[in-house]
């Protein structure tokens, strides 16, 4: 009897040591897969690849540097106008990655006639890309270094408390 309490004090406490361990131990760099999420983009008739720089709150961002990247990791560079609008010239179907002020986003692009009907027009790529939505709730709690103590205690102290508990096997 006494083991099998001490089976499920174990149990329980790897339970809470895997809840408390940091997200990044558990789950792939968050901004490797968001640079993994590719568009359609459709390039014009001449085959400039058209696009526009905002904030997180929508608002465009003028005179800021826009590199492209190919499958190759040729770079260009070219900066937004007034109202966060940019262009590249000169470009081949493909698949692109465009990186500004923090924020990147890539794209297949579509020579002109050859996109799919969901291919936007334009390219769209959101600065400092890193808002954390729902901030707060459970992720907090479990990054929460004195949770992770108590957690902690918790898992070692129930286990002891239980063995405690029971009366002693010889009178």
């Amino acid at each position: 009897m006494k083991r099998i309490h001490i089976v499920k004090g174990a149990l329980v406490g790897l339970a809470v040591v895997g809840l408390c361990l940091p997200r990044p131990l558990l789950a792939d760099d968050l901004s490797q897969a968001r640079s993994s999420i590719v568009g359609d983009v459709a390039l014009t008739g001449e085959g400039v690849l058209h696009g526009q720089v905002i904030d997180a709150q929508g608002l465009p961002i003028e005179s800021t540097p826009v590199t492209i990247f190919d499958q190759n990791q040729r770079s260009w560079t070219t900066e937004t106008d007034q109202h966060g609008r940019f262009q590249f010239p000169g470009l081949r179907g493909g698949v692109y990655q465009l990186v500004a002020v923090g924020g990147r986003a890539s794209y297949r692009v579509w020579a002109h006639g050859t996109s799919p009907p969901t291919a936007r027009q334009a390219a769209l790529v959101v600065a400092g890309d890193e808002a954390v939505r729902g901030q707060g709730g459970l992720a907090f709690l479990l990054s929460n270094p004195w949770f992770i103590v108590a957690a902690v205690a918790t898992a070692v102290a129930v286990p002891v408390a239980i063995h405690n508990s029971e009366p002693p096997a010889s009178p």
